[in-house]
């Protein structure tokens, strides 16, 4: 009983990953998948996320748009996350060179201080 039950669900995973690489190669058979494709190499994620939500309401490549949309936004956050790290690591030398260069005295130092700590602990978790 066991080994029957074994060997169904081993032919229904091998079943169903044929039936997804056959989904895969259909959407990416389309013009707007390969327009998406296209914008995403030039960081256009929202022109590539519009092509996909296109083919959303063709129930062929619903479930497949799903998919690449949520690529499309997974790379789109990876890039705006790189951005804004690299932002805060700019930020954070600009802040500690114009502090040790007394381009701040005073009061503003301590503030000045407490920015860069929390640039380095909230934002680069570099303590």
């Amino acid at each position: 009983m066991r080994k029957k039950l074994l060997n169904l669900v081993c032919g229904s995973i091998f079943a169903t990953s044929f039936a997804t690489v056959g989904y895969a190669q259909a959407i990416q058979s389309t013009s707007e998948y390969q327009t998406a494709m296209q914008a995403i190499s030039t960081g256009d994620y929202e022109t590539a996320y519009s092509n996909m939500r296109n083919l959303m309401s063709d129930a062929k490549y619903h479930y497949a748009a799903k998919v690449e949309m949520g690529r499309i936004r997974q790379k789109q956050a990876e890039s705006e996350m790189s951005i804004a790290t690299n932002h805060f690591v700019e930020a954070a030398e600009l802040l500690r060179d114009g502090i040790a260069q007394k381009g701040i005295t005073g009061s503003e130092v301590p503030k000045a201080l407490y920015d860069l700590g929390r640039i380095y602990e909230e934002k680069l978790r570099s303590y």
